[in-house]
């Protein structure tokens, strides 16, 4: 039997088709058939509908008000199951209903289950200083930011598993060689690397021989990073780096003040502001795409220092010019989540 396709699916190809994209795309992008976006968009020029008449068949098990009440649920609880969802909605609608049923509404009207997007948890002091550091950086133009060398630490593992990887193999095959994933005390060791940028150019990054304290910082300061900001900017820089407890103690704040460096206020749980995040995750792509990826730390180590350098100059510049969005979409959202 022919799948029909949801209501959402096809006002979906119809904005999609009047955005500018082409039919080949629509399909690809929706995972149907060339010939079923063809005919969507057909019926919706002869009838300015896209989607088809209702069909004959058995009655609908729940009405459209109790339908209704389903997407209420959904919405207030978006990390419900189906069956959860289930049992709520049969409390209202005294009709026993099955899973399959409530998943099936829910595409109905959109509602796909997706993984969610981690970000920091934000609380209300939170929110208040990220909106206040928006609201003084709002007027900054590229300008500004092209003299902001940005900063951060990064831990780099040797097996990265995130949850999302799958094994091909036959119902009996659990246990079978190639079809378990080795599970290694954290990650099978790693390295953690200091690194820093600005519109044109990165620092060599600084590898740490065990775990950054306000010693070993203010020494990557002396040596890698006033070397590399005076390079390229003498004196007239901005200096940025987040609120860890190394970053922000009274050793790092004066050796700062004694070099004459102008030092960034920074709002608490920000990595989305900081666009040196997303040069980490360009090494960890790096290390992703390799075709002989490391085994041991050294050769880890080395890696990632190969794919530091291997970041073009557009990226830099690309991401220091979005700085002006990023600060415009945080005060926009008052404090809060922002898509960076």
């Amino acid at each position: 039997m022919r799948r029909q396709l949801s209501a959402a699916i096809c006002n979906r190809i119809v904005g999609m088709r009047q955005a500018g994209a082409k039919q080949n795309a629509i399909a690809t992008a929706l995972g149907i058939t060339q010939g079923a976006v063809s005919k969507i968009l057909k019926r919706h020029r002869q009838t300015g509908v896209p989607t088809p008449r209702p069909r004959s068949g058995r009655p609908r098990k729940t009405t459209v008000r109790e339908d209704r009440y389903l997407h209420r649920l959904s919405r207030t609880g978006r990390t419900k199951t189906s069956t959860q969802l289930r049992n709520e909605w049969m409390r209202f609608t005294n009709t026993p209903v099955t899973s399959r049923l409530v998943r099936y509404r829910l595409l109905n009207v959109g509602y796909f289950a997706r993984r969610p997007v981690w970000k920091p948890l934000l609380q209300r002091r939170h929110r208040q200083a990220r909106l206040g550091w928006a609201h003084d950086h709002l007027n900054w133009q590229d300008g500004h930011w092209r003299h902001v060398v940005f900063s951060d630490e990064s831990r780099f593992l040797l097996y990265r598993h995130d949850g999302r990887v799958r094994v091909r193999r036959q119902a009996h095959e659990s246990l079978a060689e190639g079809c378990v994933l080795p599970r290694v005390q954290a990650g099978g060791g790693g390295v953690t690397v200091w690194g820093a940028f600005h519109s044109t150019a990165k620092c060599d990054l600084h590898v740490l021989d065990g775990n950054m304290n306000q010693h070993r910082y203010c020494r990557i300061l002396e040596t890698k990073m006033l070397p590399f900001a005076r390079q390229h900017f003498g004196a007239n820089f901005v200096y940025q780096d987040d609120n860890a407890p190394p970053h922000r103690t009274q050793l790092i704040c004066d050796f700062l003040d004694q070099e004459d460096v102008e030092h960034m206020e920074w709002p608490a749980m920000s990595p989305d502001m900081n666009p040196i995040e997303n040069l980490w995750a360009e090494v960890s792509r790096g290390l992703n795409n390799m075709n002989d990826p490391p085994t041991n730390v050294a050769e880890l180590t080395q890696a990632v220092i190969q794919c530091w350098r291997e970041i073009p100059v557009e990226t830099l510049t690309n991401l220091v010019t979005s700085m002006p969005r990023r600060v415009r979409a945080l005060y926009n959202a008052r404090g809060g989540h922002t898509k960076y």
